[in-house]
């Protein structure tokens, strides 16, 4: 449900980092009001499609990990987030072997390059969740 929702989301032409903070925000971020597509537009394809940086759906999920565990006070360690976003960076390191936009893209084209981009989305977002849940997180 959540991967097919992030897909349907992603075809309605949302980049990969929107993606990622609009289901966030939907399903863990309820009641603040803005736009959270805004907060990440310019993440997509490793930084305003250079290509050349970290995934969108990767630092959108980072984001996203920012907003709901992040410190409001800068006499709070910043140790504990550092710590939650490596454990997240690694499972995405793990599932899809890089995180560097060309790198994972290598290889693909047009239709097919879009069609990886937006399905890593998906499984991004769902593996958001379930680490969101696994360190106490609940949706609202």
């Amino acid at each position: 449900m959540i991967y097919k929702e992030a897909m349907d989301i992603q075809s309605e032409g949302h980049n990969c980092a929107e993606t990622v903070m609009i289901m966030t925000g939907k399903y863990y971020l309820p009641d603040l009001n803005f736009s959270y597509m805004n907060l990440v537009t310019g993440l997509c394809g490793g930084m305003g499609r250079s290509r050349l940086e970290t995934c969108g759906a990767l630092t959108g999920s980072i984001v996203a990990l920012s907003m709901l565990i992040g410190r409001n006070d800068p006499s709070v360690s910043v140790d504990p987030i550092h710590e939650q976003v490596a454990v997240f960076r690694e499972f995405f390191v793990s599932k899809f072997g890089k995180t560097i936009c060309g790198q994972l893209r290598e290889g693909l084209e047009g239709d097919d390059a879009k069609k990886m981009c937006h399905e890593m989305t998906g499984h991004t977002v769902v593996a958001l969740f379930e680490y969101l849940e696994s360190i106490g997180i609940k949706r609202k």
